[in-house]
């Protein structure tokens, strides 16, 4: 592996940290009395969640775009995606993209956050241990290392709060 790629994995690390620490602040955000404030909060945590399942998903790193970030680049080998297909389609046709299926049924509106988090934390807790493990293996990387045992602590108590609760939200358009 060349000098320059192990650079962009290095340089990627405060990347991919992003992400998952907005994915878990995110998720038990929701703001009372102000929907457009809760929609921006929903479609960010959803956005956030679409983009680590893009990072995680198991894909040939030789026939990936040169400009993707993989979990495979760091040794990480997930056995799926973590959205299921339901959520990832959702995601895409109802917050990336402008779609007609946006409005055509509006009971399909809901997103329970709460499931959607309890069903992809461990997977991203598995990811975290396998990155943190690759971490350790690369001298110039252990200043990330904190940040990322940080996410995962961060993460873990997240995952208790939300035991506890409901959070179903609607966008409201």
């Amino acid at each position: 592996m060349s000098r320059d790629h192990i650079q962009r994995q290095l340089d990627a690390l405060e990347h991919i940290h992003y992400e998952f620490q907005m994915f878990i602040e995110l998720a038990p955000m929701s703001i009372e009395g102000c929907q457009v404030l809760s929609n921006a909060i929903l479609e960010s945590w959803l956005i956030h969640s679409r983009n680590l399942d893009e990072f995680l998903k198991q894909q040939d790193p030789d026939k990936a775009k040169t400009e993707d970030v993989l979990a495979a680049h760091y040794g990480i080998m997930p056995d799926r995606r973590i959205l299921s297909s339901e959520n990832r389609k959702r995601a895409n046709k109802e917050v990336a993209h402008l779609t007609y299926q946006r409005f055509s049924d509006v009971t399909y509106k809901k997103w329970n956050k709460v499931e959607i988090y309890m069903d992809i934390w461990p997977k991203l807790r598995d990811a975290l241990g396998q990155l943190l493990k690759w971490i350790e293996y690369q001298p110039s990387a252990q200043h990330r290392k904190d940040g990322f045992v940080v996410v995962l602590e961060k993460g873990d108590e997240v995952f208790r709060q939300l035991t506890q609760t409901t959070l179903e939200l609607d966008i409201d358009k």
